[in-house]
Order: structure tokens, then C-alpha cells, then sequence
């Protein structure tokens, strides 16, 4: 069975803004821990990662499972900017509010559901992804708000999950 480590973190952790070295030394014992074969993440193309430079350093394959903006159309998935100005101008309120907290009940009820099939949708993008590097033991960081539903849908694929942090510096 192939067998991904997954960790839950922040972006800002994943991109070295805070707890740098800690999590560098994390990742690295990890990779030694499991002879990890290769790193993916969560994160945007455009970004240097403490995930990526310890792939580089180690001499390891390194992924970026998130599709890039431009793709969401094209894969179905809703942008979430486009549905918080869907809303925001269905809300009937004036001046028109610029938070979800801001908005009437039904609506924010429909953007969490919204949200949760956005977040779905992407979590199967980076599945396929993963399935196509086929590259294992894997260590995949993703945002801890994915973290359940996408252990979830690996173990649903005959992938084996080590949850080593489901919240790792929150």
C-alpha cells in the first residue's frame, strides 16, 4: 500500500515566516523518519517553501498539489473571491457588507456550503495529482483545515496515512 505522512499547518509556517527552523528540522527528521521519497504541497505555484527546500537539500521529488488559479475554472471548482461578491451583492443590505460575518444567516449558511464543496473539490485535484507523481513514502503539508477530510479521502484510495500533525505550529 502506498503511504503518504501527512501534516496540517499554516501557510505561513509552510513558507518560513514564522517557526522557520523549527519546522525545517521537523520536515527534515520526517523525511529520515519515514526515507521519505518525495515532498507535495498545499501552497501556491509561485511560492518558496521550507517543504521545497528541504526536498532540494535532500535530493528529493518535490510536487505542488494545488491547481493554479487560472485552472479552477477549467476543473469546476468555484473561486471563492467570485462567490463572496456573489453574495455580498445578493444581500440586499446597504452599505453593502464586505465580510461573510456581516451577512444574513441564509447567506453565510450558503457560503460555508459553498466553501466546503470548494475545499472538496481541490482536496480530489491534489489526490489525482499525488496518484499521477506515484512517488512513495510521501510527505504532503496542506492547510489544517483540510487535514481530516483530506486523510479522509487518501485512506477512501487504498493510501496508507501517518497523521503525524493535524495543526503542526498552530
Amino acid at each position: 500500500m502506498n503511504e503518504v505522512i501527512l501534516i496540517g499547518t499554516s501557510h505561513s509556517i509552510q513558507e518560513g515566516k514564522i517557526n522557520k527552523e523549527e519546522f525545517e528540522n521537523y520536515l527534515i527528521r520526517l523525511c529520515e523518519e519515514y526515507s521519505i521519497k518525495s515532498i507535495a504541497e498545499e501552497t501556491r505555484h509561485d511560492c518558496e517553501t521550507i517543504g521545497k527546500a528541504i526536498a532540494t537539500q535532500l535530493s528529493i521529488a518535490h510536487i505542488i498539489i494545488e491547481p493554479r488559479l487560472e485552472e479552477y475554472e477549467s476543473l469546476g471548482i468555484e473561486n471563492l473571491n467570485i462567490i463572496q461578491k456573489e453574495l455580498f451583492s445578493r444581500s440586499d443590505m446597504h452599505p453593502v457588507p464586505n465580510n461573510i460575518k456581516d451577512l444574513p444567516l441564509s447567506l453565510k449558511v450558503e457560503y460555508h456550503e459553498r466553501l466546503q464543496k470548494h475545499m472538496r473539490d481541490r482536496e480530489k485535484i491534489w489526490l489525482e495529482k499525488i496518484e499521477d507523481h506515484n512517488v512513495y513514502p510521501l510527505l504532503i503539508t496542506c492547510g489544517a483545515d483540510h487535514f481530516d477530510c483530506f486523510s479522509n479521502l487518501l485512506q477512501e484510495n487504498n493510501i496508507s496515512v501517518n497523521s503525524e500533525s493535524s495543526k503542526w505550529g498552530i
